[in-house]
């Protein structure tokens, strides 16, 4: 899948088909990418050491758990056709669709190999991508974990995942969330307070909650005052 901002880098394909043959037809490929900006300036992915300490034999999510550390997009990677088919993988509709594709195929690929090589460039527009647009289509991403955790009800072999998807959903909302220039000022309330919601529903029995996403625990006062009091502490450094 390549969108239609970003383009191959020369010889991508001829790379992609011989670490694929290398690696014995595996169910995903992760290659790695660079950001390129309007002013002509290049910036490789800044985890990708990631792939290059995954080394050279397959391995599953469970056994190279900081596979799941990259970018989880879907244009970062290379599917097996059966594999999509036989999963019955799909995209939804609405903002975030790569989450709910994502995750369950990243946690189901029997073998995943590593492509320590720049394949793509993102491109990174001055005015930014859809998802830095100010909408209410933002409030999508917590239909689109809904999606993954219904995944994970009618795959109990995943039941371990819930715990981090968990708090891998709750950092991702209050990214949206502390971003200036996504949600509508007078929405970022309800935001926080369906992202809250979700996430206390969502929670596995026993989970731990700590850092960032520990905010969603309280109310939305509470994370505006941690909010304020960060920016004076980065305005004193």
């Amino acid at each position: 899948f390549l969108d239609s901002d970003d383009t191959l880098t020369p010889g991508a394909l001829a790379a992609i088909a011989d670490r694929l043959a290398e690696s014995g037809d595996p169910d995903v490929l992760v290659f790695d990418y660079a950001r390129t900006y309007w002013w002509g300036g290049t910036r490789r992915n800044a985890l990708a050491e990631v792939l290059a300490e995954a080394g050279p034999d397959t391995f599953t999510a469970a056994g190279y758990p900081r596979i799941l550390d990259l970018l989880m997009v879907v244009w970062n990677k290379v599917y097996r056709r059966e594999f999509v088919a036989a999963r019955g993988f799909t995209f939804p509709p609405g903002y975030y669709e790569d989450t709910p594709w994502t995750f369950p195929v990243m946690l189901s690929a029997g073998r995943i190999a590593a492509l320590d090589r720049i394949c793509l460039n993102y491109r990174q527009r001055r005015q930014g991508n859809i998802l830095s647009t100010t909408s209410r289509k933002h409030f999508d991403v917590h239909d689109q974990y809904e999606r993954v955790f219904a995944f994970l009800d009618s795959h109990p072999e995943l039941d371990s995942w819930r715990p981090y998807l968990h708090r891998k959903m709750g950092e991702h909302c209050l990214d949206i969330l502390a971003k200036p220039d996504r949600l509508p000022p007078a929405d970022k309330a309800e935001f926080f307070r369906r992202t809250a919601d979700l996430f206390r529903r969502l929670k596995p029995e026993g989970a731990q909650v700590d850092g960032e996403a520990a905010l969603l625990e309280g109310g939305w006062a509470g994370y505006r005052l941690r909010r304020q009091a960060g920016r004076v502490r980065q305005g004193a450094a």
